[in-house]
């Protein structure tokens, strides 16, 4: 009937009666008979449907319950229930607005209030037996009430079901489906829901509280889910049915869905957009249920605290934080915070990994909001006539705002230091091998396999046949020599026992001579050993800031291992090398204004590439892996003792896991006896563990292989070129300004560079052209560092210059006749002409000193480089100085005369 029509009858209707029918069902009236889209009934401001004002609109908290919803700009005339509420969506009257609300709850003013016969059935629901045979069936009425009916043999119904088979609701479903987890839940039409999503559900007839323990026969040897509604009945409800399951079902869990409706069952939260997905992701999170050791039902779902929504809105935070501190129903709905943000431990949804695995999610402000929904209930108190009565909220945007941006939590929130899938070892020695969130590191350990136990106390034998077992694994690799062997070794340990190491772990890198030779290979048997997965790849960016951004997400997400594979450019960058050598990590959240705090920065680094090269800082924070083939294809290699390597390491995981911890363990039970040599600056404490714990063994020091990456370090490379191209243009160390420097190096005779050392040091600087600002900038950056006991100074050469020199450090050797540069500098082998020294001793002045004179006490008048007359000019202190006014050259002669 239309609007329209309705109100010309002008019928009485009960309004009390229908607010009750309507009760629930707001959402389908105001979108039947309003055109109100569901989606904007969530209780979030929005904009108005009619006037369109942004955020005006929003549904109150006790909108299913009322069907109240309001307007700041343009409803005005609210009363605060679903009536006011189609009257302003269809500027009708009251007599109106109730007919259409009667009209779609099939409700009839002829028959309203009359007799229980005439009410009307809303729903039926048929209960058959293994055959598919209808037993009987439930019919429901609105009002809300159930009655049972069984055929009869000549057609129609029979109301008298006394002695009637009692079975579970869907029974032919459950048993053609076995393999199948099967969910228990409160009602009918919550059954009928979930099997519309494709999920095998039962129920029981006559609603909560009427569980018959002869229904768990239908399920022996099954997987069973209890879906338990929020309110008092459907908690014992669901405690009835599993301790009825006990002993019969093969698994049993309980099951709080993440609503914070008043009833709050499968159907509301079907209804508020849960899909089946989601359903089985809470549930694989779930922990199993058991009865406790005095035979009283253990409650895994429990009452919501309530909290109050008052004017003192930081008491009001503090409290939702303290409850959703207590969120641990089970492991998908905790919250835990690193370095001031909230994150939780979230299943992995990639095909390719073990089902199980978890991540570190950071909560975005949607997820926070459902987790305060999760773990209290929020109210306002309101003052109804002679009695008050609770009204529940929804979070509202600045609750979920303040707990979401907080940044400090008074340890009301458990701190995440990361997730660990096989045991480990604390800082004290003592195994990590309990499931579940650890207290004193701040780990939860999900175990992916049947681990043995680690031997509490293993002796040294123990240890070095674990250390065989493991360097068994790579005993096909061309390492370079026994040492390279051992730093693998070291890379299963540092990533097994991370947390154990109170401080920094080296970068490992894998060099080859030649691609193929298994570099990749050697850190995912790593990996796959300590996080029962290859190793994460990552793009190694050469902008320091996406370098940075790369490094915060790692730190965030609490990454084990980042792995920087094939690289074909200089591995280097500022961002890196502060990771590498910092404990804690803050940088700006991405996408945001703010910046994290001190996050905890227990990554892993790895690198791989042919003939690495490292620049910058980094050449002393790595641990190089040597490999060198002789083969020229060695991917086309056979006959190795593993086809297969890495799904060898996966079968025999659990072993190898133990293996690695049973060194360290048998380490600490020897007092981590101090073993000599190895010194490795900022790696103090991972120098004293694991290297120490593999000395101890007896084996090849891994810091042997250092020397690998000092000679890779391109930055000491050209360094050691600009020194000597100084000295070559600057014998007598006066210093040269930039200018000066750019004429000595450009200088020829005959077309031969007078200055060629110079000249290619500029080159590697500044490529073509010559550039002032940029060979200072370098210069700058060089200052004070030391190569073969000399340093580059600055000193003032006036007018606002600066002057550029080489200085022998005290200790160093100076500079003495010529040097050779390595084979693998750019321009092949080079040999520099004999520099002078001065070394003559005058008057009691020291040798080696720029303005000391030259052995040679009549200096020719012509430039021993050029060729052309010299200026004679006096010099400080007070010296005669031989000037070279084309070349800059300078020869000292004595005191002027």
């Amino acid at each position: 009937m239309s609007i329209a029509t309705a109100a010309e009858k002008n019928k009485r209707f009960d309004v009390a009666d229908i607010k009750r029918q309507a009760s629930g069902r707001w959402i389908e009236i105001l979108k039947a008979v309003g055109g109100i889209d569901a989606e904007i009934l969530d209780g979030r401001n929005h904009p108005c449907p009619k006037c369109g004002g942004v955020n005006r609109f929003a549904a109150f908290g006790d909108f299913l319950d009322t069907g109240g919803i309001n307007c700041r700009n343009c409803h005005t005339d609210n009363n605060g229930d679903g009536i006011a509420a189609v009257r302003w969506l269809t500027d009708c009257d009251f007599a109106t607005s109730l007919q259409a609300i009667a009209d779609f709850l099939g409700i009839d003013a002829a028959t309203n209030g009359k007799a229980e016969s005439q009410r009307r059935i809303v729903a039926t629901y048929d209960y058959r037996d293994e055959h598919g045979d209808l037993i009987f069936q439930v019919v429901r009425y609105d009002p809300k009430d159930f009655r049972q009916r069984k055929p009869k043999d000549g057609g129609g119904w029979d109301w008298k079901t006394k002695g009637l088979r009692i079975i579970p609701y869907r029974l032919p479903e459950l048993l053609e489906r076995p393999d199948e987890i099967v969910y228990v839940v409160e009602g009918e039409k919550d059954a009928d829901n979930l099997a519309k999503l494709g999920i095998v559900a039962t129920c029981n007839a006559g609603g909560a509280g009427k569980w018959r323990a002869d229904h768990a026969e239908y399920l022996r040897g099954r997987c069973v889910v209890v879906l338990a509604d929020n309110d008092d009945a459907g908690r014992k409800h669901a405690e009835q049915v599993a301790l009825s399951l006990v002993g019969i079902a093969a698994s049993i869990k309980v099951v709080a869905l993440p609503i914070s409706l008043k009833k709050g069952d499968v159907s509301d939260w079907i209804q508020a957009g849960g899909t089946a997905e989601q359903l089985r992701a809470l549930v694989a999170a779930a922990t199993e249920w058991k009865v406790s050791t005095d035979d009283e039902i253990k409650s895994v779902v429990t009452c919501k605290p309530q909290i109050e929504i008052t004017l003192d809105e930081n008491a009001v935070a503090e409290q939702v934080v303290e409850a959703l501190g207590k969120l641990d129903s089970n492991e998908s709905c905790m919250v835990y915070q690193r370095g001031g943000l909230l994150v939780a431990a979230v299943e992995s949804e990639d095909k390719d990994l073990t089902p199980g695995t978890l991540r570190v999610m950071q909560l975005p402000t949607a997820i926070v909001r459902e987790r305060i929904g999760q773990a209290c209930e929020l109210v306002k108190v309101k003052l109804v006539e002679d009695r008050t009565e609770l009204i529940r909220f929804v979070p509202p945007k600045w609750l979920v705002d303040s707990i979401a941006q907080r940044g400090y939590y008074a340890g009301k929130i458990q701190p995440l230091a990361g997730i660990i899938q096989a045991p480990t070892i604390r800082a004290d020695g003592s195994i990590l091998q309990e499931p579940g969130y650890d207290l004193e590191t701040g780990l939860i350990y999900r175990p992916l396999a049947d681990f043995a136990k680690v031997p509490d106390r293993p002796s040294k034998q123990d240890a070095i046949e674990a250390a065989g077992c493991l360097l068994k694994i790579v005993s096909d690799f061309p390492f370079v020599g026994a040492a390279d062997m051992v730093v693998w070794l070291c890379l299963v340990l540092s990533m097994i026992a991370r947390h154990c190491v109170d401080g920094c772990v080296p970068l490992f890198a894998v060099t080859a001579n030649i691609r193929g030779s298994g570099k990749s290979l050697l850190v995912d048997a790593a990996s796959l050993i300590s996080f029962g997965r290859p190793a994460a790849r990552r793009a190694f960016p050469t902008d320091d800031n996406e370098l940075r951004k790369t490094i915060t997400t790692a730190a965030i997400e609490a990454t084990p291992t980042v792995l920087f594979d094939n690289l074909d450019v200089e591995l280097r960058g500022a961002a890196l090398d502060a990771a590498v050598t910092s404990r804690t990590w803050q940088d700006r959240i991405l996408g945001q204004s703010r910046s994290t705090g001190e996050l905890s920065l227990r990554t892993v680094w790895t690198a791989t590439g042919n003939n690495l090269v490292f620049g910058s800082d980094i050449a002393r924070r790595v641990l190089p892996i040597r490999l060198a083939s002789q083969l020229e294809n060695p991917e086309e290699r056979t006959g190795f003792q593993h086809a297969d390597l890495l799904e060898f390491v996966a079968d025999n995981r659990p072993r190898f896991a133990v293996a690695a911890l049973t060194i360290l363990r048998a380490y600490f039970v020897a007092g981590c006896p101090e073993q000599s040599g190895g010194v490795f600056g900022s790696f103090e404490s991972w120098t004293r563990l694991i290297r120490g714990s593999l000395v101890w063994l007896g084996l090849a020091d891994p810091l042997e292989t250092r020397e690998t990456a000092k000679a890779s370090d391109g930055s000491a490379e050209l360094l050691k070129l600009i020194v000597y191209g100084l000295l070559e243009a600057d014998p007598d160390r006066a210093g040269l300004t930039t200018k000066q420097i750019e004429r000595l190096a450009t200088h020829k005779i005959d077309d031969t560079p007078t200055c060629p050392t110079l000249l290619e040091a500029i080159a590697e600087i500044c490529g073509e052209k010559f550039s002032g600002k940029v060979f200072g900038c370098t210069l700058r950056a060089f200052q004070g560092r030391t190569v073969d006991g000399m340093q580059i100074r600055s000193a003032n050469a006036g007018r606002g210059l600066k002057k550029w020199l080489v200085r022998s450090v005290e200790g160093g050797d100076g500079c003495f006749g010529g040097f050779t540069f390595s084979p693998n500098q750019r321009g092949g082998s080079k040999q520099m002409p004999p520099i002078h020294t001065h070394t003559q001793k005058l008057d009691g002045l020291e040798p080696n000193q720029p303005n000391q004179p030259n052995q040679l006490t009549n200096p020719s008048q012509n430039c021993p480089t050029c060729k052309i007359p010299m200026i004679s000019s006096p010099a400080e202190p007070g010296w005669q100085n031989w000037d070279c006014p084309s070349c800059l050259h300078v020869v000292p002669e004595g005191p002027p005369k």
